[in-house]
């Protein structure tokens, strides 16, 4: 039997689920191929690694934010311990756990962990790729809880930039920057600019997500 393409297929299956907005399903697959990842894989094996990263965020995703803060914490220790890992695995694990940090009101370890994110990123990747826009609209977020409006705004408007060239038009993602740049400008009194930000992540919700999946409507 061959261990890793048994636990890739499983990743496989909980990434598509978990694209179509089916967190819980997601999950249960995610689960099973941590079972036998950590069972037969070297703590520091990629495959391993690449699971308890997918299924952290996944239950981010579904609002089980301990459970998410364990599997996290637990996977980026490793990843301190063994330099070897290679470092963008580290940043998409500082990412993860420092916005699983923001939902739980955790502002300071959170911004300290996707400014460590950011870092890295700026070290690896073009100055305007997507994973980076990412990271800068959660270290735009922690900012903006900590009433850093200035910084915040810069960071959001610097990620929807990068959004902007990558994407078309309704893309979900470019709709998540629009609605916490919109989020930002409304707390500095910048109203009119807000409410057309806002308007548009609106419609672009509607337009790129189907209607039954869990995030259209947040907000």
């Amino acid at each position: 039997m061959d261990i890793k393409k048994e636990i890739r297929d499983l990743n496989k299956k909980g990434g598509k689920l978990t694209e179509e907005g089916h967190y819980s399903e997601a999950i249960r697959f995610y689960e099973q191929a941590r079972g036998i990842a950590e069972q037969y894989l070297e703590v520091t094996d990629d495959v391993r690694l690449a699971v308890l990263h997918n299924l952290g965020d996944t239950y981010i995703r579904n609002g089980e934010y301990m459970k998410a803060q364990a599997i996290l914490e637990n996977l980026l220790s490793v990843m301190r311990k063994h330099p070897e890992t290679h470092n963008l695995s580290l940043a998409d694990t500082l990412s993860s756990l420092g916005h699983c940090y923001l939902f739980q009101s955790k502002y300071v370890d959170a911004t300290s962990l996707v400014e460590e994110c950011l870092l890295i990123q700026q070290k690896h990747l073009p100055a305007n790729d997507v994973d980076m826009a990412s990271t800068m609209r959660i270290l735009g977020e922690c900012f903006m809880k900590q009433n850093k409006l200035s910084d915040a705004e810069r960071l959001l408007r610097h990620s929807l930039e990068i959004r902007k060239s990558a994407h078309t038009e309704d893309h979900p993602d470019l709709a998540s920057v629009h609605f916490t740049l919109g989020q930002c400008l409304n707390l500095q009194g910048k109203v009119s600019e807000s409410i057309k930000l806002m308007t548009d992540c609106v419609r672009m919700s509607k337009s790129s997500l189907h209607h039954e999946h869990p995030d259209v409507g947040k907000g």
